[in-house]
């Protein structure tokens, strides 16, 4: 988080904070690995990461969870800058986010159930998120606080549905 946070604002890209932010972060993901190798009982053993299905899976839900973490820190921070908006305002503005969670979770699961199929739900969600977070680019040159919500409610339709599969 701090590469992304500091890089190019604090400090410039390729300053010696960011390197060795960014050798720290290689070094403890290979003693992960290493040390996961040698576990005799692994939370996540590294030969299910070898299955193209598990790691795409993986890989996709790393990015959404990181997303949804990105979206509660930064967009609150956002509006409060942009549009004037109080922590209390910025934090309640999130509340479409997690009602587009809440309901398509709901509408996702009862049609999964009814239906048995569940592939295209991920599919939908991702291209809903991707959607939400190409508007909340755009809306980012002349926000306001509806538009953000509305971003912020696709985002939440698209979350619910990827989280549910």
């Amino acid at each position: 988080m701090l590469i992304c946070i500091w890089g190019g604002q604090r400090y410039p890209w390729g300053s010696p904070e960011i390197i060795g932010l960014l050798a720290a972060l290689a070094i403890s993901a290979l003693a992960l690995v290493a040390r996961t190798r040698r576990a005799e009982d692994p939370i996540v053993p590294l030969a299910l990461l070898r299955r193209p299905v598990v790691a795409l899976s993986s890989i996709a839900l790393f990015l959404v969870t990181a997303t949804m973490f990105s979206i509660t820190v930064f967009v609150p921070l956002f509006l409060q800058t942009t549009t004037g908006a109080s922590a209390t305002q910025a934090g309640l503005l999130l509340i479409p986010m997690l009602v587009g969670i809440t309901l398509s979770t709901n509408l996702a699961g009862r049609m999964i159930e009814r239906t048995g199929r569940y592939k295209l739900f991920p599919l939908i969600g991702l291209a809903m998120i991707s959607a939400a977070m190409v508007a909340l680019a755009v809306v980012a040159q002349h926000p306001s606080k509806i538009s953000t919500g509305l971003a912020l409610a696709l985002f939440g339709f698209g979350f619910g549905m990827v989280g549910k599969s």
